[in-house]
């Protein structure tokens, strides 16, 4: 009798780990989200600098690379997939209006793409196996605290 107590409490402590670990990942997706709504605003004000503006299009590129690597590392096979733009430029030759574009064309593949197949590939749906639970939401969140943390240092 005590052991299948202790069997339900010790799934019943796995769920509540589980809830909390999946409300943590759907807080950090919705901070994620606004941050992204924050750079584009932070990229059409018009006193930007081409240095913010140049740090801006590195910042969203370095998040594009991390999460386009998790896809590859991890096997991702995603139907239909649209690869990053190449080639955007950060020359200091640039104006402040092309570079606005250039930042506005990587900060749109990176909503509309990138972390549109990371969400799909890593945060696991209610019905995954415990084992790839945990795995997922670990490359779910370091790579999008990453890109948070670097979201913060540009803005």
């Amino acid at each position: 009798m005590s052991e299948s107590i202790n069997s339900s409490s010790g799934s019943n402590q796995f769920n509540d780990e589980f809830l909390a670990l999946r409300e943590a990942n759907v807080q950090l997706g919705s901070r994620i989200r606004t941050k992204v709504r924050q750079m584009e605003e932070y990229n059409k004000r018009i006193p930007t600098s081409k240095d913010a503006l140049i740090a801006s299009i590195t910042c969203i590129g370095k998040c594009i690379d991390s999460l386009e690597s998790a896809l590859t590392k991890n096997r991702v096979v995603i139907d239909r997939r649209v690869n990053p733009p190449m080639l955007v430029s950060t020359s200091r030759d640039l104006t402040n209006d092309k570079l606005r574009s250039n930042a506005k064309l990587l900060l749109d593949h990176f909503k509309e793409h990138t972390l549109q197949y990371f969400y799909n590939a890593f945060f696991p749906p209610v019905t995954a196996p415990d084992y790839e639970v945990v795995t997922k939401f670990a490359i779910f969140s370091s790579h999008l605290q990453e890109c948070e943390s670097l979201f913060d240092r540009v803005m």
